[in-house]
């Protein structure tokens, strides 16, 4: 990113890490608009560098999108499966596989694992956090899913992640 985008996503991540080592009335809200604003960013740096056509044909259902959302926000600690997805949203499993593809540039599976690891990144952010319990914490079945999931959306082991976060304090 270029120098300005990185600042911007730097001071906002330091603003939600201390909302989050700190919380305080409101710190919930304010962590949630944070990272809104850095999402924004960066989907708007990422257009400018790559501009991809928007569809001119595909109306989603986003009722339905939005419930699967919060399905898998309020259960992703436990073992999730696509067939559950489906059956909550009312819809055949290859017709949610990709109205949540079209919709949401992903499957439901990778962004159910994209949430885990995103939690886990909060968790290892603690003191004294443990990788195997931050596994099972945020839903992991076995530590080598985990490790291997974490490394492909963060670029590096749990245990770098932690070993760097704790050089930036």
């Amino acid at each position: 990113p270029s120098p300005g985008l990185f600042r911007n996503l730097s001071s906002y991540f330091d603003e939600m890490l201390t909302e989050f080592e700190k919380p305080r009335f409101g710190s919930e809200v304010r962590f949630r608009a944070l990272l809104g604003l850095s999402l924004t960013e960066l989907l708007r740096w990422e257009e400018k560098q790559n501009p991809v056509s928007q569809p001119t044909t595909g109306i989603y259902n986003w009722a339905v999108i939005e419930r699967v959302l919060g399905f898998i926000h309020a259960h992703y600690r436990e073992e999730v499966y696509v067939q559950d997805l489906a059956k909550f949203a009312g819809l055949s499993q290859g017709r949610l596989q990709s109205t949540f593809r079209r919709a949401m540039g992903m499957s439901c599976m990778q962004y159910l694992r994209s949430y885990r690891i995103s939690h886990a990144c909060a968790l290892l952010c603690l003191p004294g956090a443990r990788v195997t319990e931050v596994a099972m914490e945020v839903g992991f079945e076995t530590l080598s899913h985990f490790n291997l999931s974490f490394r492909r959306f963060c670029e590096c082991s749990p245990t770098e992640y932690i070993r760097r976060r704790g050089r930036g304090r």
